[in-house]
């Protein structure tokens, strides 16, 4: 049996975690059966992160690794059809979004006064006081130090912004009229951008890289019909 590890999630959005959401979209592209375990304690996590798999057993973490495991072992290609040069595409896609814009959304969720105000309670109102404080405020600095780390965080705030939203404008250009990325069949890369425009756009997180998405509407478009097709029993509010 394949059971999947993650975040708690509102009912707003798949999950909050876009590597979260993109390996269970993933997940349900390849129509493998499979089940759901939230979890806010990662001791027995891949380095202590999520997601991680149990698949018959064996513990794989990370979202690349677990996609490159389930397609390796169930002999599916998420990609099968597309050219050199678009799997090229593809994973320079992936890699800007998840190495680049994913950076941008921790921003908004943690450097952001306002957001973090309404983070907090969805990522720590479990936990009672007065520990959910301590918790919560040594989380926001070690993310706060892992932008710093990372770069982005030395960024003056209007340059975080204009930086991530060129990548978005990027993709929404790559995607241009078609109803997938690289046509009428969906791929992994579509995976990878669904649920990070969701999580983008989806509230309670304001930002002008979310006015920035919503705006490019075949992005929006694109969110839609991925909902819709594997998600259709989620009631998933509309940006």
């Amino acid at each position: 049996m394949l059971t999947l590890f993650q975040f708690p999630a509102p009912p707003t959005i798949v999950n909050m975690s876009p590597f979260c959401m993109k390996t269970e979209t993933a997940i349900r592209m390849m129509g493998l059966p499979y089940e759901v375990e939230h979890i806010r304690d990662f001791e027995d996590a891949p380095r202590r992160q999520v997601p991680y798999i149990v698949d018959d057993g064996e513990k794989v973490g990370d979202s690349r690794l677990i996609v490159a495991h389930l397609q390796d072992r169930h002999g599916i290609d998420l990609d099968s059809g597309l050219s050199a040069a678009e799997r090229a595409t593809g994973h320079a896609v992936q890699t800007m979004l998840e190495d680049h814009v994913a950076f941008a959304n921790v921003f908004v969720r943690w450097a952001e006064d306002a957001n973090w105000a309404r983070a907090r309670p969805l990522f720590f109102g479990a936990i009672p006081e007065p520990a959910q404080t301590q918790v919560a405020e040594d989380a926001r600095a070690q993310q706060l130090a892992k932008l710093h780390h990372q770069a982005l965080g030395r960024h003056a705030r209007d340059d975080v912004y204009h930086l991530a939203g060129a990548s978005i404008d990027a993709v929404a250009a790559l995607l241009d009229s078609k109803p997938y990325i690289f046509g009428e069949r969906p791929t992994l890369t579509d995976a990878v951008v669904f649920a990070f425009v969701a999580n983008l756009v989806v509230p309670p997180f304001e930002s002008p890289l979310r006015d920035r998405t919503l705006r490019h509407h075949n992005l929006m478009d694109h969110k839609t019909r991925m909902d819709q097709r594997f998600f259709p029993e989620r009631q998933v509010m509309a940006a």
